[in-house]
This record gives C-alpha cells, structure tokens and sequence, in this order.
C-alpha cells in the first residue's frame, strides 16, 4: 500500500492509503446477465452433447466455456448479478410470507414424544398454548455468497448487551462445486 497525502481545512497533511495494484473490474450487470446466459446455455449444450455420446461436440463446447472465462468468470458474474438482486433477501422473505422464517411447527405425534426440549427446539411454555418451533432447514446448492448462512447466524440483543436469542430459527448448509468462500461447503450435490 502506497499512501497520498492530502490537506484538509485546517492546512494539516492527512495520508490516504492507496492500493499498489488496481482490483479487477468487476463486469457491467448486463455483461454479468450475459455471461451466466450464455455459461448455462453451453453448460446444458455440452450436457446433452456428452448424453448423446458425442465427444468432439461435448469438447467444442467445454472449449468455448473456457474460453468465456470458465467457471471463474461464471462465479464473479454471479457475483455481481447478486450485488443488484439479492436472491438471498428474496429466499428470507420468500420463508417470512409462508411463516417458516421462525421455524417450523412441530407435529403433534413429535410434541408428545418430547416431553424436554432439545437444542434444536424453540421451547414455549405449556400455559401459553404456544406449539414448539424445530429449526427451518435450508440447503442452499450453488452458494455463490454466505448470505444465508449469515443470517441463520444472527442473533438479538437484550437490554444488558447480552446475546438473547437467534434472530432467526434457520439451519443452513450452502454447497459449491468450487467455493469461493469458507463458510461454503465444496462439494457436489449429486453426491453427498
């Protein structure tokens, strides 16, 4: 890091840090609509190429997918395209409006079963009527951000400072088949 310096009003020098080398340009969002398009079209061209056991059709095609840049260039436009929609508000509020965003209701056979609470159980007190709450469970396929994940973490704040409760009654496993993220499990879908 290199560092610029500038004067403010009162005439002091005031140092600016400065990247030594630039960050790669993020694509346009219709540059990022175009690439996913066109990713996914010769993802299923190249699919289908390979079903009908055509090899050299499959390989042209696994050729013009690198040549756009490949799976890399697919995950930062995704990226991008995230930045403008978030699919993962979208999937929250998606939960909200069916009312599984605070877990899910427990069916009467399993409330009767568990007579304790478990960890993974809202618990609600007898007198208020109230049915107990298991954790939503969400598996996100093709985690492009830990948005979700994120959120399944978050938690309130009582009045003392003091960590009350998850916000949320969410339990998330995101999966990629090349993550871009720690918190995002590599994996294949098709065999876990």
């Amino acid at each position: 890091v290199t560092t610029k310096h500038s004067s403010n009003k009162s005439g002091k020098s005031k140092k600016k840090a400065m990247p030594l080398v630039r960050p790669p340009k993020l694509p346009s969002r219709k540059r990022a609509r175009k690439v996913t398009t066109e990713f996914h079209r010769l993802t299923r061209l190249r699919d289908e190429a390979l079903q009908a056991n055509l090899p050299q059709k499959a390989q042209h095609y696994g050729e013009r997918i690198e040549e756009m840049g490949g799976r890399v260039e697919y995950q930062r436009a995704s990226q991008t395209s995230t930045r403008f929609f978030s699919t993962s508000k979208w999937v929250l509020g998606h939960l909200a409006r069916n009312g599984w965003l605070y877990g899910t209701r427990l069916n009467t056979e399993q409330e009767e079963d568990e007579e304790t609470p478990t960890p993974t159980t809202t618990t609600v007190s007898k007198k208020s009527g109230k049915k107990r709450k298991r954790p939503t469970n969400l598996l996100e396929i093709g985690a492009i951000n830990t948005e979700l994940l994120d959120a399944s973490r978050r938690t309130t704040v009582g009045e003392g400072g003091e960590v009350t409760k998850k916000q949320y009654n969410l339990e998330v496993r995101a999966l990629d088949l090349n993550s871009i993220s720690p918190g995002i499990e590599q994996a294949d879908f098709l065999e876990i």
